[in-house]
């Protein structure tokens, strides 16, 4: 008997690729797979095509309205059917007809809760390859290093119902407005580092698809042009203004009592950062120095006008 994989997909306007992904997520091999779907209020043809495809019995559609990338993925995380292993999925990718098969082949092995995830094949609009995401070494991805910059892509990832489990669990929910400024991704990555364990596959099974209507794209080596606009279209979105440490206080309300102590420590100094004595003790430790990857004068600007 096949292994059974639920795959949560949530669409936004996303006509123009995504019968192509439908049908290479409906070709996986040695898996049976089960599609669920929420649109996020699309406003052009998607619904029209979700509708199609479930009059066809091959997927579950739900229509919602738009609550964001984020929250919309959650939601199907939380109100998901009882399965085997739990799958992420972009409206615009096409997956590789083993992709899911060679995630369930680690996860079998696995008794604990566990997450899989994988390098991503950056293609172009036509499905021209550009190159691995990371072809050398994937960045961390442990706790601390995730809360700033979220390494692993969502689209990749797969996990087993022990952690999805935790993850649905109410006590471990986190508010809503945490996905303001954070996907989905970033919260079951932290989750998975804190009640389980991660294994990344440094192979590729999707086309990751980079167009101009990319909800969430990767930007291959990005030069400082592309740097600058990150860091302005973040500086001037309220929705960042101390992100990372408003992430860290939902994290120890949720998992404090289950962290390492390590992480607990270090969580609690980045919580604290909105005090004037917080700030300094968060500077003069090298470890958030090395994670953030600036120089000293550079992240005291970023800790003093509340960008941490």
């Amino acid at each position: 008997m096949k292994d059974s994989v639920v795959v949560l997909m949530s669409t936004y306007n996303g006509e123009k690729y995504l019968a192509e992904q439908i049908d290479s997520i409906l070709a996986q091999r040695d898996v049976q797979v089960q599609l669920l779907v929420r649109d996020d209020g699309s406003s052009d043809g998607t619904v029209s095509i979700l509708e199609r495809y479930e009059r066809e019995g091959k997927l579950k559609l739900e229509k919602g309205h738009n609550v964001g990338v984020g929250r919309s993925f959650m939601r199907m995380l939380y109100d998901a059917p009882a399965g085997e292993y739990y799958a992420f999925a972009d409206q615009d990718d096409v997956w590789m007809e083993n992709k899911l098969s060679e995630a369930v082949k680690i996860l079998k092995e696995k008794e604990i809760p566990y997450l899989y995830a994988s390098d991503t094949l950056l293609v172009d609009e036509d499905l021209n390859e550009i190159g691995l995401r990371f072809e050398k070494e994937v960045m961390p991805y442990d706790l601390l290093n995730t809360i700033f910059h979220t390494a692993l892509c969502g689209c990749t990832l797969v996990m087993n119902e022990r952690l999805r489990a935790v993850i649905a669990d109410r006590r471990y929910r986190p508010s809503e407005q945490v996905f303001d400024h954070r996907c989905h991704d970033t919260w079951v990555i932290l989750a998975a580092n804190i009640v389980g364990n991660i294994y990344y596959d440094s192979r590729s099974f999707i086309k990751y698809r980079q167009h101009a209507n990319n909800t969430i794209g990767a930007v291959k080596n990005p030069g400082l042009p592309d740097k600058l606009e990150n860091m302005f279209h973040h500086f001037v979105n309220q929705r960042y203004k101390r992100s990372r440490s408003r992430l860290a206080l939902e994290l120890y309300k949720r998992f404090g009592k289950v962290m390492k102590s390590s992480d607990r420590k270090y969580v609690k100094i980045l919580i604290k950062t909105n005090t004037l004595k917080g700030k300094v003790r968060f500077l003069r430790c090298r470890k958030f120095r090395r994670i953030s990857g600036d120089s000293l004068p550079v992240l005291a600007a970023k800790v003093f006008i509340g960008w941490i």
